[in-house]
C-alpha cells in the first residue's frame, strides 16, 4: 500500500463514500484524523499521505501542515474516474502558496483594504503611493489569486479566508 487518506471531513456521507471506494482499492487505505499522533503514525507507514477535509477547514489545515509532508485536499479534489479514485491537486491553490506569492506592499494593501476596511485613497496616502498604483497592485493580487480581473477583491479574499458553507 502506498497511499493513505486521513479523513478530517465532518460530512458523514462523504466519509462513508470514501471508505467504500478505498475498501475496493488495493493501493489506498483510509484512516480517521484524530490529531497529530494519528498523522505521524500513518505518515511513517505510507509513501503518500493526504488529509481530506471540508472546504471550510481547508485554509486552516493548509496553514497547519504547510511544512509537513502531508498534502491537504478538500472534498472537491477527489473524483471517481473509470472506477478509480483520482486526486486533482492543482485545482484549488493553497492559501499558504497564494500568500507567499504576494509582495510586502501587496500584503499591506490586502491588510488595509480587507481586514481594516480602508478606502483606496486612504491606502494610497498611508503607503505613499498614487491611487492608480494601488489599483494596479490590486489587479496584480487578483492575478495571483488566479481570478478573473472583473471579480471584486473582497469577494476573492473572503472565499480564500472564509469559504462559504454549502
Amino acid at each position: 500500500m502506498s497511499i493513505a487518506f486521513l479523513i478530517a471531513s465532518e460530512n458523514a456521507y462523504f466519509n462513508y463514500g470514501v471508505r467504500l471506494l478505498t475498501d475496493q482499492s488495493i493501493n489506498i487505505k483510509c484512516y480517521d484524523f484524530n490529531g497529530l499522533d494519528s498523522l505521524y503514525e500513518v505518515y511513517k507507514k505510507y509513501k503518500s499521505t493526504y488529509l481530506i477535509c471540508d472546504k471550510e477547514s481547508y485554509a486552516t489545515y493548509s496553514f497547519l501542515f504547510e511544512k509537513k509532508p502531508i498534502t491537504c485536499i478538500c472534498l472537491e479534489q477527489l473524483t471517481l474516474h473509470h472506477g478509480r479514485i483520482s486526486i486533482i491537486t492543482n485545482c484549488i491553490p493553497s492559501p499558504v502558496s497564494v500568500l507567499k506569492k504576494l509582495t510586502d506592499i501587496e500584503t499591506e494593501i490586502i491588510y488595509l483594504y480587507f481586514f481594516k476596511g480602508f478606502r483606496i485613497k486612504a491606502i494610497a496616502a498611508i503607503l505613499q503611493l498614487r491611487v492608480s498604483q494601488v489599483y494596479y497592485r490590486i489587479k496584480v493580487v487578483k492575478d495571483k489569486l488566479g481570478a478573473d480581473s472583473t471579480r471584486k477583491l473582497p469577494v476573492l479574499l473572503r472565499s480564500l479566508f472564509h469559504p462559504a458553507k454549502p
